[in-house]
């Protein structure tokens, strides 16, 4: 009878390890990087990579972020409008998209390019998403044009507060 307790036991335990595994599996989200070690890798990079001078010359007095995205067509580009002033305080903001959109709010944005190519997409953040279709990411650059930072993040808009700080680490 105590071996039947223990058998009882053990899948019920296997049922709700495997339910946890299936629910992180299927919660992938299509915009995320193939290989998840390189989403968000949270550290800034030492690298003497610069960004294109379609970007910006060298020598500015802010760091620049960069965010892609395959259209910005009726978004708003950060959910809480006041962080997104903050971060233009930082940083000058430029959003790089797929078509010629731009986000509702356009307060704090410094400019707006067209990547039809995917030209600047794949020189500055080198990731591919798992539906193979343009990034979705961001990018940070300091002032003397090196990419500091570079990752595909489908859910920017909901982490401005961990971009500022990535921002001010920058400096």
């Amino acid at each position: 009878m105590k071996n039947h307790r223990y058998i009882l036991l053990w899948f019920l335990v296997a049922t709700l390890l495997g339910g946890v595994l299936f629910a992180a599996e299927t919660s992938r989200n299509a915009l995320d990087d193939k290989d998840l070690a390189f989403q968000r890798p949270g550290f800034l990079m030492e690298t003497d990579a610069k960004a294109p001078p379609i970007i910006r010359e060298t020598g500015a007095d802010k760091p620049m972020l960069l965010i892609f995205d395959r259209s910005f067509a009726d978004k708003v580009l950060f959910h809480d409008l006041v962080l997104q002033a903050d971060l233009s305080a930082l940083a000058d903001i430029i959003i790089i998209s797929q078509d010629t959109s731009r986000p509702t709010i356009t307060n704090g944005i410094t400019a707006s390019l067209s990547d039809t190519d995917m030209q600047l997409a794949n020189e500055l953040l080198k990731r591919e998403p798992h539906d193979g279709g343009y990034p979705v990411g961001y990018v940070i650059i300091d002032t003397d044009n090196t990419v500091r930072y570079s990752t595909i993040d489908p859910h920017y808009s909901h982490n401005a507060k961990e971009i500022r700080k990535i921002v001010k680490a920058v400096l």
